[in-house]
């Protein structure tokens, strides 16, 4: 439990199916299209907001060069959650000195002021999929209603595997998938630097920037815990 949303960050342990599904030639094939090259799985995760949002997320860009694939597994609306983009931002403001692990840049609001490009807000119903830019400048306004619910799949250039998620994941998965999936997750490939979160008050999770004391994690699973209780 992270602040307001409960992760599952390494679904090769729970979900065969969502691993198939971040895995699906269709979907992969159209990436590897977008990227000119092979790709490989930077992060297959699951995702719940437990907490409605009282504040937006302001407008930002992750500036990873990555394509994240949300798949939403109830409705999504402007009630629980509706990512919002700037259409075409993603090809703005590219900063040349940037590296992976640095952080979201987060747009002014002059900036914000200045663009013409389209704003779009995502919705839709169950099994909803959601293929963006990780440049692409988006925000996440506030919303009163917990709940939503997200497969939640990162893709880089295979090239680029120092903040990919080294993967944990059972054997079983691993044995009814391709050679081609397999390269894709990381499997018998060089090692990703990225851990992902594996124990109760991890420092290592994202890149290291985040770091979250054992008591504030032990919090939040309590804070957690007792809204269960009384819903």
């Amino acid at each position: 439990i992270i602040g307001n949303n409960q992760w599952i960050s390494h679904l090769g342990l729970a979900s065969e199916h969502a691993v198939k599904l971040a895995l699906d030639l269709k979907l992969t094939s159209f990436i590897e299209k977008y990227f000119g090259e092979k790709i490989i799985l930077a992060e297959c995760s699951y995702q719940k907001k437990i907490l409605p949002e009282k504040k937006d997320i302001p407008w930002h860009s992750d500036r990873e060069n990555g394509i994240y694939v949300f798949v939403f597994l109830n409705n999504v609306s402007n009630q629980n959650g509706s990512t919002t983009f700037i259409k075409k931002s993603h090809i703005i403001d590219e900063d040349n000195n940037y590296k992976v692990g640095d952080g979201a840049k987060y747009i002014t609001d002059e900036a914000i002021k200045n663009q013409s490009g389209e704003i779009i807000q995502v919705n839709g119903e169950a099994g909803t999929i959601l293929i963006f830019s990780q440049n692409i400048w988006h925000k996440l306004p506030s919303f009163k209603k917990p709940g939503r619910e997200v497969l939640w799949f990162k893709y880089f250039p295979e090239r680029i595997r120092y903040f990919a998620v080294n993967h944990l994941y059972k054997q079983s998965v691993l044995s009814k998938l391709t050679k081609d999936q397999l390269a894709i997750y990381c499997v018998g490939e060089k090692i990703n630097f990225k851990k992902g979160i594996t124990q109760l008050g991890s420092n290592t999770f994202e890149s290291g920037e985040h770091k979250i004391s054992n008591f504030r994690m032990l919090l939040y699973y309590l804070r957690f815990y007792l809204i269960s209780l009384f819903r």
